[in-house]
């Protein structure tokens, strides 16, 4: 009997601290007990401390900066047509183009013309003042004296204001003001347009090391650009917060204090503040600004993303830590405590107590998802299709990277089978499954073959024959017997209907001939009938006045010598007999004179 235990005054509250202390030591002997929880402790890898990411950006190709400066120099040129163009070039700039933007803001700060872009850009900033008053003069508001020209020269803009044009085409625009200005023989014209346009290059590539060299105009020009840093970095939103907690704890003061104020304009001073965002990568970059800053202020913070669902956060934090190191010790025993119930071993440094920690982690978060994964594949070998893929169904959604994931190929890959001919829609997504699940495995080749047997079936569905499709499933996986098959029957079909085109063209070649000889028959004997009919024999002479013996009659006298020559006439006369007068007709005297 527990005195202490039973007083009125003391009952509750002991009654939860040894509660508590029971479930510690039970903790600790399931810990200390084999076999326990050997299953899942086994089949999960030991954790380890990710390096951290590089921050120094790689030299710029020559490619890049000839293009960079090609796209600068028409926008700081005359023609109008060649400015457009380059501003639409330099619009859709990409992260591969930060080297060379880097590199020339680097080459800018040198040789840049800093009074030559002072004046101009003061003269610009004038005009657009003047055409802004002129159209909408707007309430006059006091404004603090930090930030009265910040105020005057910024305005809040969407991250999406960037359509294929660097600027936003309002007078209050530098880069637009610059342009219409046009002082192009102006020093340091060419310059200015350079930082104007390179600044809104990085809002429209809108990445955390963009946002560096936007950081840097300032860093680099101090408060010549500072207003119109602050309008790009605004308008990038959330993407710009992890420069400027890397900013914060800049070498130069001036650069520390401004990205606190605009950190504090943001709303994101604190760390808990500060991760509140739905950006998976800038919830990762933020993570990683800490780390690299060694914020010691931030490690509760990191340590509770260090046991995220999302892997693309929970190694950021991993990295945060470990970027953090020994300043970050005491609360990673804290935290370890606080998860097992038991202190950490004195021994332990910052790395040890931070693996056994991710370890404890990995376990209580992955302990359910082996037990599932384990089950499915009990599954899959017993014949259960369905209850194997509904197994790893639920652990995918768990644990997208599950390190035992290509040992669910074959599972998916039966499936596909399965379902071919009953529903090719869900058997395209299992063979995509197993595709994406090891792309380079044993069983790639096999889910590819299944593939484009799908395809070919679904073509041969519309009537289409496609044999090349089989043939590259035959030879993906030349134990793909459905294939095979499939194979087979398109040949020999295609040589069924290459004979029966073959009859029918000798079939209708015959027809063809027979038409064009009726044709020819028919039509033949009508040319013969319509052919031009010979022109009629002249008249026959008048009889011969002369009357005598030798006298013939007038049907029996030979025909005229311009007479045509009858069908019925007969041979030509002898050689012998006398020629006929032509000028004077027989039987007719001569005309007198």
């Amino acid at each position: 009997m527990l005195p202490s235990v039973c007083h009125p005054r003391v009952r509750f509250p002991l009654i939860p601290l040894l509660t508590a202390a029971c479930l510690a030591a039970g903790s600790h002997a399931l810990a200390q007990t084999p076999g326990a929880s050997a299953e899942p402790s086994a089949a999960i890898p030991t954790p380890t401390i990710p390096a951290p990411q590089p921050t120094a950006l790689p030299a710029p190709d020559a490619q890049s900066v000839a293009e960079l400066d090609a796209a600068l120099a028409k926008l700081a040129g005359a023609d109008d047509a060649a400015r457009k163009s380059a501003l639409a070039e330099l619009a859709d700039a990409d992260p591969s183009s930060i080297p060379a933007i880097a590199a020339r803001l680097a080459s800018l700060r040198k040789t840049a013309d800093r009074d030559g872009m002072s004046k101009l850009l003061e003269r610009a900033r004038k005009k657009s003042r003047t055409a802004s008053d002129d159209e909408d003069p707007g309430p006059v508001r006091k404004r603090s004296k930090d930030q009265a020209s910040d105020d005057k020269e910024t305005a809040s803009q969407p991250a999406s204001a960037c359509n294929h044009d660097l600027s936003d085409g309002s007078p209050s625009d530098w880069l637009s003001a610059v342009l219409s200005a046009a002082e192009r023989d102006k020093p340091g014209y060419k310059d200015l347009v350079a930082v104007l346009a390179l600044e809104r290059a990085c809002v429209c590539i809108s990445t955390t090391a963009s946002a560096r060299e936007l950081v840097n105009v300032y860093t680099y020009f101090g408060d010549l650009f500072r207003p119109d840093v602050q309008r790009q970095l605004e308008r990038m939103g959330e993407r710009s917060l992890p420069a400027l907690i890397e900013a914060k704890y800049h070498d130069s003061r001036m650069v520390r204090s401004w990205a606190e104020r605009r950190l504090d304009q943001l709303g994101k001073v604190i760390p808990s503040e500060a991760v509140r965002t739905n950006d998976n990568q800038v919830l990762a970059d933020v993570l990683r600004a800490f780390g690299r800053a060694r914020e010691v202020e931030a490690v509760r913070v990191i340590v509770t993303y260090a046991n995220s669902d999302r892997a693309q956060v929970r190694e950021a934090a991993r990295e945060a830590l470990g970027l953090i190191g020994e300043p970050a010790r005491w609360q990673l025993k804290e935290a370890f405590e606080n998860l097992t119930g038991r202190k950490p071993e004195s021994s332990w440094d910052w790395k040890r107590t931070a693996i056994e920690l991710f370890a404890s982690y990995d376990r209580a978060r992955l302990a359910e998802v082996y037990r599932t994964a384990d089950d499915g594949f009990a599954h899959h070998k017993a014949g259960k299709l369905d209850d194997a893929i509904a197994a790893f169904d639920r652990v995918l959604a768990r644990a997208p990277t599950f390190e035992r994931r290509a040992e669910m190929v074959p599972a998916y890959l039966e499936k596909a089978r399965a379902l071919r001919d009953e529903d090719r829609v869900s058997a395209r997504a299992a063979l995509r499954r197993a595709e994406l699940l090891d792309p380079a495995g044993p069983h790639a080749k096999a889910v590819q073959s299944e593939q484009a047997l799908l395809d070919a079936e679904e073509l041969a569905t519309r009537g289409v024959v496609d044999i090349a499709l089989l043939q590259r499933a035959v030879e993906l996986d030349p134990d793909n017997a459905r294939a095979r098959v499939a194979l087979q029957h398109a040949e020999q079909g295609v040589e069924i209907r290459q004979a029966t085109w073959r009859r029918y063209a000798v079939a209708v070649a015959i027809g063809v001939i027979a038409l064009a000889a009726m044709l020819f028959v028919v039509l033949a004997p009508r040319r013969r009938k319509n052919a031009p009919a010979a022109p009629p024999p002249p008249p026959p002479p008048p009889p011969s006045s002369r009357r005598g013996a030798d006298a013939r009659p007038a049907s029996s006298q030979e025909p005229s010598a311009d007479a045509p020559p009858r069908a019925d006439a007969v041979a030509p006369p002898e050689a012998d007999q006398a020629p006929v007068s032509l000028d004077t007709p027989q039987g007719f005297p001569p005309p007198s004179k």
